[in-house]
């Protein structure tokens, strides 16, 4: 099931998915928490504002976290300030079990949010390699003209990102959401 899933997420996300069985699968536990994932977004949408609220006081950022996948030849940027977090939805969310100790009612969630970045950046822009005629020396040649830059700039940017959020949620039995403790977040 779990198989089914993750393929399901990965290649039609935005779809309806239905799965039918007939061997007890949907009495496990385990299930029973999968199938009312609806719930718990819904439950997290409606908590937004504390998720934001604690991803700006908690929440470090890199440049690699902002421009992972998106390099550019001859072209280097850095944030330089940190204006605005947007959290936008919730993209994604499990619950699992907290360890042997933790008090009855406390469920572990994990959850992608995705977030609206604001920044300056500070960009910088460096010279194309020229093709060098024979007889050149081409390595203080190409020293000269690739790695000096030839302008920065800073740069307003929103830039979109998901972040994927830890934290504890005190449940009832029918896992109706009472509480939610954010603990942890990860990918910065």
């Amino acid at each position: 099931m779990y198989s089914i899933l993750q393929y399901a997420k990965k290649r039609y996300p935005t779809d309806t998915h239905i799965f039918v069985t007939n061997d007890g699968d949907f009495e496990h536990e385990d299930v029973y928490k999968t199938a009312d994932k609806n719930k718990l977004n819904k439950y997290l949408e409606s908590q937004i504002e504390n998720i934001t609220s604690f991803v700006k006081k908690h929440g470090t950022f890199s440049d690699w976290f902002f421009f992972l996948g998106k390099k550019e030849p001859f072209l280097y940027k850095s944030i330089k300030k940190m204006n605005d977090i947007k959290a936008i939805y919730v993209l994604d969310s499990n619950m699992g079990y907290l360890p042997a100790g933790v008090e009855k009612g406390q469920v572990e969630i994990t959850c992608m949010v995705q977030f609206k970045f604001n920044v300056i950046v500070e960009v910088t822009k460096y010279a194309w390699p020229q093709r060098l005629p024979i007889g050149v020396d081409k390595d203080s040649e190409m020293l000269k003209s690739t790695f000096l830059p030839m302008q920065s700039e800073m740069v307003d940017e929103e830039i979109e990102r998901s972040v994927q959020i830890n934290g504890q949620i005190i449940v009832d039995n029918q896992y109706n959401f009472f509480d939610l403790k954010l603990t942890n977040i990860v990918g910065f």
